[in-house]
């Protein structure tokens, strides 16, 4: 039975039966989640931890992302990388790829190397990036600054216009705003 509680309430231990709670939340800006919490299992039940093996992907992708400073610095950087991954066939393909994107920096020229057919497939990316192969390299070039606006109620053209006239704090807050936005946009 599912029933949403309203008040504290016992939860009694069921013989074989694993207790679990749903938890949700949704948040403003509309990202939502949702959680299935179960007790840990008993000393009798406890089965090791499974620990997936990432060393062949099955289709699954998985990307290598490269960041220099220039285009030959991105192709010696995927250069390089290739060579520590064929030395060292003991590390994982998605613990290398966490690595790339949370411990690099994102400098002006990347590149990101797909990887859905397994590290064999990897590489064949890096040693492409490496030679500087047409299509292997994407630079990313700055753009304008993006806003966006998602949407959480009833928002209709000029909405703002009475709080500028009727609220000095909103009024104060806009122009706070006006003046650390004006170095990026032209409106």
């Amino acid at each position: 039975t599912i029933k949403i509680l309203t008040q504290p309430h016992p939860w009694p231990t069921t013989h074989n039966k694993t207790r679990r709670a749903g938890i949700s939340s949704f948040g403003i800006s509309g990202t939502n989640a949702h959680i299935i919490l179960a007790e840990p299992p008993t000393d009798d039940t406890a089965q090791e931890p499974h620990t997936p093996d990432t060393t062949h992907l099955d289709g699954t992708a998985l990307p290598w992302v490269v960041s220099a400073r220039s285009a030959d610095a991105l192709a010696q950087a995927a250069g390089r990388l290739a060579e520590h991954v064929r030395a060292r066939p003991e590390l994982s393909p998605a613990d290398i790829a966490l690595s790339l994107t949370t411990t690099r920096s994102p400098f002006e020229s990347r590149a990101v190397v797909p990887g859905t057919g397994g590290r064999d497939a990897l590489l064949a990316g890096l040693d492409a990036l490496a030679s500087h192969e047409a299509g292997s390299e994407n630079g990313v070039t700055p753009s304008r600054a993006v806003f966006v606006f998602p949407g959480q109620g009833s928002q209709w053209a000029g909405m703002a216009v009475g709080l500028l006239d009727t609220s000095p704090v909103f009024a104060r807050v806009i122009s706070e705003c006006e003046t650390a936005l004006a170095p990026f946009v032209d409106w």
